[in-house]
């Protein structure tokens, strides 16, 4: 599945600096999850994130999205 990802991936350097997650750390992954129009951030640690989502971008569990990804395969094989 890493593969899928490394293949998908474009680096980003964003050009904003946020304050809302309560460990200033995690700020830096929202960071560039909204500089690069993710439609996720995928987390095992939603709690130090604002709820749900921030600026357009879904804040998720790995469980959550792998959910998410299912649906999106069985819509596929489907068509």
């Amino acid at each position: 599945m890493l593969n899928i990802f490394r293949f998908q991936a474009d680096w980003i350097e964003p050009r904003i600096e946020l304050a809302v997650c309560t460990d200033q750390s995690d700020n830096r992954f929202l960071e560039c999850a909204v500089a690069g129009n993710a439609d996720y951030l995928v987390t095992k640690n939603t709690r130090h994130f604002p709820p749900k989502h921030y600026s357009g971008v879904k804040i998720v569990r790995i469980r959550k999205f792998l959910n998410a990804l299912e649906k999106v395969a069985k819509t596929r094989h489907r068509e």
